[in-house]
């Protein structure tokens, strides 16, 4: 990664004083309304992904802890955007928290997996260590506000997870098995949140191979690392920034990440802006990123029946430009570069008086009409908040 290292010389990838305008704000505002026209009474919950075709409405009611994470987070965003009065949304958060269902298993107590937004009813029941560890970065945050400490303290007191823990690592639990979360890129993200659950001896593959006696010698292994795991998106790496400060490890991969990206730019005129995202079509959902491990940099994953599927973001059809990797990006790495990426999306992502697009086809950046998601509009409201706040 030489080339990505070089790039990032380059003057167009020199940082700049962050900016927050009036149109961030009405991007902001925008995003809100999703969060808004979404939201299920009963239980304060947000409808996942919502589609319109020909005036029709097509919804998605089932959601992760991941997404009710970055539904309380976008919330809390939108506290600091000053969107909407501060009680309204704490008491929507409060509700939120009442609503989640917790698994008894043995010793162990945890949210599942997935849940209905309507009536909070398990849909799928397991454990997904990812997902509970934005889920908790979410409300460990949440109990920063004083009007959301109880709250945050009752949900936190059902949860038992010691028992989840093996040699440092939080354990998915699948259909038919127990799985190791160690060899993913949200393994680094949960060894930041869990010890505010006191779990401190956590173990994150990152920080495991970020040794040597050079920063090129640390950088080396630790790429080495991620080829190992796969595909690195935009998220968790950036969502690191955001909400809990940069780690040296998450510093280091965001360097390289941004350059790689430039060089690409450079290489093809192609604009990246690489993440997991909901699309609009089948397969549905397609994972995308920086892959040290193929011969092609970035690909783009998807599953097709049983077989998962890598092509070259470049070429394939369900290459996406995400619309919140383009405002994580500009909030966390404010240059030229990440500018256009940021206008990039402003000018195609909008839907007025719906949210923010999920995002935009690679192949002539256009837009997925009428398709927006919670993790979007949430991320996005997150980033806003962040921007404005490093502005002040």
């Amino acid at each position: 990664m030489l080339e990505a290292r070089d790039t990032l010389r380059e003057s167009s990838l020199a940082p700049e004083a962050p900016v927050f305008d009036a149109a961030m704000m009405a991007d902001a505002e925008l995003a809100y309304s999703y969060l808004e026209q979404a939201e299920m009474n009963a239980t304060g919950l947000a409808l996942t992904v919502r589609k319109q075709i020909n005036g029709k409405s097509f919804n998605n009611s089932e959601i992760t802890m991941w997404d009710v994470g970055s539904l309380i987070l976008g919330l809390l965003a939108a506290v600091e955007l000053e969107l909407a009065p501060a009680d309204r949304i704490y008491r929507r958060i409060r509700k939120i928290m009442a609503s989640l269902p917790v698994i008894q298993d043995g010793d162990a107590a945890y949210p599942p997996t997935l849940i209905n937004v309507r009536d909070a009813s398990i849909e799928r029941r397991g454990f997904d260590a990812c997902d509970f560890a934005r889920l908790t970065s979410a409300v460990t945050r949440a109990a920063q506000h004083t009007a959301l400490a109880d709250a945050c303290s009752q949900l936190i007191g059902k949860w038992q997870i010691a028992g989840l823990m093996q040699g440092g690592v939080l354990n998915n639990i699948l259909k038919t098995r127990i799985q190791s979360s160690y060899q993913s890129h949200c393994a680094h993200y949960q060894t930041r949140v869990l010890p505010a659950l006191g779990q401190s001896e956590t173990r994150s593959p990152y920080r495991e191979a970020f040794v040597g006696e050079t920063v090129a010698d640390r950088t080396v292994s630790l790429l080495y690392a991620v080829d190992k795991i796969g595909i690195l998106p935009t998220e968790p790496l950036l969502l690191e920034y955001v909400e809990l400060g940069p780690s040296a490890e998450c510093a280091v991969l965001t360097d390289v990440f941004l350059g790689a990206m430039k060089y690409h730019f450079d290489q093809t005129g192609q604009l990246l802006a690489p993440s997991e995202t909901p699309i609009d079509t089948s397969p549905w959902f397609v994972y995308q990123g920086f892959d040290l491990g193929h011969e092609t940099r970035w690909n783009v994953s998807y599953r097709k029946g049983r077989e998962v599927v890598f092509e070259p973001v470049a070429s394939s059809p369900y290459g996406i430009f995400s619309t919140k990797a383009a405002y994580l990006w500009y909030a966390v790495r404010p240059c030229r570069h990440t500018r256009k990426m940021l206008d990039m999306a402003q000018e195609h992502a909008r839907i007025d008086g719906f949210g923010m697009s999920s995002g935009l086809f690679l192949d002539g950046y256009t837009q997925m009409k009428n398709h927006a998601d919670l993790n979007t509009n949430g991320i996005v409201l997150q980033a806003l908040a962040h921007l404005k706040r490093r502005t002040r």
